[in-house]
């Protein structure tokens, strides 16, 4: 069943140091900051059927990010100076419920070998207004291959790969981005490689 955590991180900070003091005020600033942040529900469906040594699966996942609505950091003292004040407010989000669609298939070889291909279309919560640098988010395709080697009975050694690609992305103020980018943003991703072990008691 879906389910909302609420989350708060705490840190504490002192200024930008003492080659600053007497310049800005905030150079002896110091204080206790809290963000809180909503991690959102997901709902998810997906089914599966194996023939023989082959296992098809296919799944739908909606995650409801329309409960991040905004970003904002508490000081447990004020930060009411300028140009410093922007820190104190809170940064607009906005984000939106989005979907993932996710293929699979698992096909053993023999006893011993098992390898996995899968494939995924992932789409961003980001919306244009509020698309910034912190996290110029994008629709995403997402594959993934593997390989899993049957030790014993009880542990299983397995190592994968997967390479997340974001589509490139234009925005512009016209769009009424809040940050004013006016720009494309292209060639995101990452790479990921595992190394696991799998055991059963």
């Amino acid at each position: 069943m879906p389910g909302r955590i609420r989350l708060e991180c705490v840190a504490d900070f002192t200024g930008i140091g003492s080659y600053f003091d007497g310049y800005f005020p905030l150079a002896s600033f110091s204080a206790e900051s809290v963000v809180p942040i909503t991690l959102p529900e997901v709902f998810s469906i997906a089914v599966a059927y194996t023939f023989e040594r082959l296992t098809v699966e296919a799944g739908w996942e909606r995650t409801y990010w329309s409960s991040f609505k905004q970003l904002d950091v508490t000081y447990n003292q004020p930060i009411s100076f300028a140009p410093f004040a922007v820190f104190d407010e809170a940064t607009k989000k906005s984000w939106q419920d989005s979907d993932a669609y996710r293929f699979g298939i698992t096909y053993r070889l023999n006893e011993l070998w098992t390898t996995t291909l899968g494939f995924s279309v992932e789409k961003t919560p980001v919306p244009t207004a509020t698309l910034g640098f912190e996290l110029p988010d994008a629709d995403a395709l997402v594959y993934s291959t593997g390989l899993r080697y049957r030790w014993s009975d009880a542990m299983e050694v397995g190592l994968s790969y997967m390479h997340h690609h974001t589509r490139s992305r234009t925005v512009s103020e016209a769009e009424g981005n809040l940050a004013n980018i006016e720009g494309r943003f292209t060639r995101g991703g990452a790479h990921v490689l595992t190394l696991g072990l799998i055991t059963s008691f």
